[in-house]
């Protein structure tokens, strides 16, 4: 007998309940401006005087990153301001819910396509629902939500190429372009590009070796050593520039590079939570120290500050999150019994991800609430879909 999908119910269930309930949110909320909110409108005034010349506003505003690296997001800006006039937060809102509403049913899409399970499809729509850390910055008039969803699209995009091999061309191009769009949409692209250009290459040129599971295991065991001896050396050239930042051989990010050391000299790990902080570090291995603890920083559920319902949220999300993520993690090193070969990848893919931006920030700042964590909240949900689609597995390979 034939039977009914039933995924197109589930996400149409899903992605209605979380219009209503992020709108009903934002309103509650109302339009949140932050200081960097006032700065970007400042800075997107600018670019409006200048006609969207970011060459003549780049000539009148110095900042330690240059604003090439914001354009885009300054150009969404300054065209709500046009429209909008006084209301412009509130455009940013509203794009904000869209693009949240979007990624919600990409983040379904990826689960369905990936698992072929309605319960894992639940549990991702469920998970996001409960994900405070996401819809929190909603209402904030910030690039977090937008850039979020677009490094999820990307990502998306890219995890496609071990699952359509036809459409290869197409989706590299599609992947490039976006790629272009996110590098000066923020400065915190730089993982999601190396992202990219570690996975075109894998999805080439590994994907028919990996099918065979000794290979795949030979693979990840080469991969994960390669990876501990390129982040270690990273991490002490990084600590050195940072106790010598006069040693810096290059004019640019020269101010970049003392201000990080600042910081370190500082002993700050995450901004404000001074419960986090080292005392002033005296060699480069103290300044590791630090930058390791800022990467396992990047994954705390919860810290001083915050209040009994913040952390209750977060426990509830994260603890079973990163258990089914961390057993996903497990399979990649499985001979045997483990992934689907589509699903290794997809599972490889996320922690990859994950890894990268995590890392990216320990060398450079953990914010203060978290906001630089929200590009890898929907591939963690998806990673953890992930291990409890592999949970459910082996629970039906014993039968």
């Amino acid at each position: 007998m034939f039977k009914p999908n039933p995924y197109p119910k589930i996400r149409a269930t899903y992605i209605f309940f979380m219009a209503i309930v992020w709108s009903l949110y934002a309103y509650s909320q109302g339009v949140k401006m932050s200081p960097d909110s006032r700065t970007y409108s400042l800075w997107a005034d600018g670019l409006i005087e200048y006609n969207f010349n970011i060459f003549k506003l780049l000539a009148n505003i110095d900042f330690w990153v240059s604003l090439h690296f914001y354009y885009h997001w300054l150009t969404i800006v300054a065209l709500n301001k046009l429209l909008l006039g006084e209301n412009w937060g509130l455009g940013i809102v509203v794009l904000n819910i869209l693009a949240g509403i979007s990624i919600a049913a990409l983040l379904l899409k990826t689960s369905w396509t990936t698992t072929k399970k309605p319960a894992c499809v639940i549990f991702a729509g469920l998970f996001l629902l409960l994900c405070h850390d996401f819809h929190l910055w909603i209402p904030f008039v910030l690039s977090d939500t937008l850039f979020g969803s677009l490094c999820f699209l990307i990502f998306t995009l890219t995890i496609s190429l071990y699952q359509q091999p036809p459409k290869l061309s197409k989706t590299v191009i599609g992947v490039g372009v976006l790629m272009c769009f996110a590098i000066f949409f923020r400065p915190a692209s730089p993982p999601l590009l190396i992202f990219v250009l570690l996975s075109i290459p894998l999805a080439i040129f590994f994907k028919s070796m990996a099918a065979d599971p000794n290979k795949r295991h030979n693979f990840i065991i080469r991969f994960t050593l390669l990876a501990c001896v390129l982040v270690s050396f990273t991490i002490f050239i990084h600590s050195y520039f940072m106790f010598y930042p006069d040693k810096w051989p290059f004019s640019s990010l020269s101010g970049w590079v003392v201000m990080l050391s600042n910081g370190y000299q500082e002993g700050i790990v995450m901004q404000q939570h001074f419960e986090t902080y080292h005392s002033t570090p005296h060699s480069i291995w103290e300044n590791a120290l630090i930058s390791l603890h800022k990467f396992v920083g990047y994954f705390y559920i919860t810290v001083d500050s915050f209040s009994f319902k913040h952390s209750f949220l977060n426990f509830s999300f994260y603890l079973p999150v990163y258990g089914f993520s961390l057993f996903a993690i497990t399979k990649l090193f499985r001979k045997g019994n483990g992934p689907s070969l589509s699903n290794w990848w997809c599972i490889f893919s996320c922690t990859l991800y994950i890894f990268l931006f995590a890392f990216f920030h320990s060398l450079q700042q953990i914010d203060f609430d978290f906001r630089y964590r929200v590009p890898c909240l929907l591939p963690l949900i998806l990673l953890a879909t992930l291990g409890l689609n592999e949970f459910i597995n082996s629970f039906s390979k014993r039968t």
